[in-house]
């Protein structure tokens, strides 16, 4: 087989949690940090989208796979597992010795993707338990805070505050969280920030408090 079908193979193995398969493709001198030409994905981070992943990470971790290494769009396995809210993937990454805080082309952490994803909230706390940075920002200003009340994601905010996020960081246009419930409708998000003594007078840039 040439080179280039074992690594094609070896990605559907990935894929397909064919656990003996990629055993004999490594044992054979198969290095498992390529991208794959159809996806720019690598066999970890493709690993850690799937169901069923703890097997196979630990075998791409054991073979070779360095754990932070990124996919062509600059996210690592841990940036994957977290938009897939995959737990076990998130997980077994931080057991292995992922680093919760390594960034994305566009600066940004797999906790701050939690907040914008939403969802059941476990990887959100694990990543902030497991000693995720926050205060982190897009090329907005906005915060994972800021994301997840935009969203409407309380549970996660809740978590973030509970570790230390700044409750009346600004973004950009200087909002605050409260500006955004306000103007997302964000009801169970709101009560959070209040609830949290969040300032309520805060202006924006367009002189506006989060009740005007």
């Amino acid at each position: 087989m040439s080179i280039n079908a074992s690594l094609k193979k070896f990605v559907e193995y990935v894929q397909h949690g064919s656990v003996e398969k990629m055993l004999k493709l490594l044992d054979k001198g198969l290095d498992p940090n390529y991208h794959d030409t159809e996806t720019g994905e690598v066999p970890l981070t493709l690993s850690a989208q799937l169901d069923n992943c703890t097997d196979v990470i630990r075998v791409l971790c054991l073979g070779g796979a360095h754990i932070d290494f990124r996919a062509r769009d600059g996210m690592t396995a841990l940036h994957k597992a977290a938009i897939t809210r995959n737990y076990n993937g998130v997980l077994t990454l931080l057991e292995l010795g992922a680093s919760p805080n390594y960034k994305d082309r566009r600066a940004l952490t797999p906790l701050y993707h939690t907040a914008i994803v939403g969802g059941d909230s476990s990887c959100c706390e694990l990543l902030l338990y497991s000693r995720a940075q926050i205060g982190f920002a897009d090329e907005n200003g906005w915060q994972e805070i800021h994301q997840a009340c935009h969203h409407g994601h309380a549970q996660h905010l809740e978590h973030l505050l509970f570790y230390g996020a700044e409750i009346n960081s600004l973004n950009a246009s200087g909002n605050t969280a409260l500006h955004l419930c306000a103007l997302y409708n964000r009801d169970s998000c709101t009560r959070v920030l209040l609830y949290r003594g969040a300032k309520k007078d805060m202006k924006n840039s367009n002189r506006q408090t989060s009740f005007q």
